[in-house]
């Protein structure tokens, strides 16, 4: 319920949408619910940006993170 809020707030101050920037872990996007996923676009269409950190692995479906608006990694500095 939250999330469907925070997109019909979000639509209504556009320009504050397009200062936001998501962030999420890489097992949480990867494994999104289709609901989520929905959420995801509709900020998207906002003008939100994402950002997926705890990434551990070095492969990263790339294809999939842009299907769901992913613009930023923080990949773990241990490598």
């Amino acid at each position: 319920g939250f999330m469907n809020d925070l997109v019909m707030f979000l639509a209504e101050y556009r320009r504050l949408a397009s200062r936001l920037v998501f962030e999420m872990p890489l097992a949480d996007v990867e494994n999104a619910s289709d609901s989520l996923i929905a959420v995801l676009d509709g900020l998207s269409q906002l003008g939100c940006r994402f950002s997926v950190d705890r990434v551990r692995k070095r492969r990263v479906d790339i294809a999939q993170l842009r299907s769901r608006h992913v613009r930023f990694l923080k990949i773990e500095s241990a490598w």
